[in-house]
């Protein structure tokens, strides 16, 4: 996260780029952002990756409906 400081009187200047902190935040859903900013302007709220808890491993189950229907079956009408 870095953080630049503005001026806007009397033109736009923006000043040099420092670094806030850095994390490796989670990627959010659909390019959305995985932190906001607190209302002040004073605090931030993120979630942060952990990648020793990722998954290891996928599983996928294919003809899932079928074995729903023979769990859960359904009387016809």
């Amino acid at each position: 996260m870095m953080a630049v400081p503005i001026r806007t009187e009397p033109e736009f200047d923006a000043g040099t780029p420092t670094m806030v902190f850095e994390k490796a935040l989670k990627s959010g859903i659909y390019g959305t952002l995985s932190y906001d900013v607190s209302a002040d302007g004073q605090r931030f709220l993120m979630i942060e990756r952990d990648l020793a808890s990722a998954p290891s491993q996928v599983n996928v189950v294919l003809n899932w409906r079928e074995e729903l229907q023979r769990k859960v079956p359904i009387a016809s009408k």
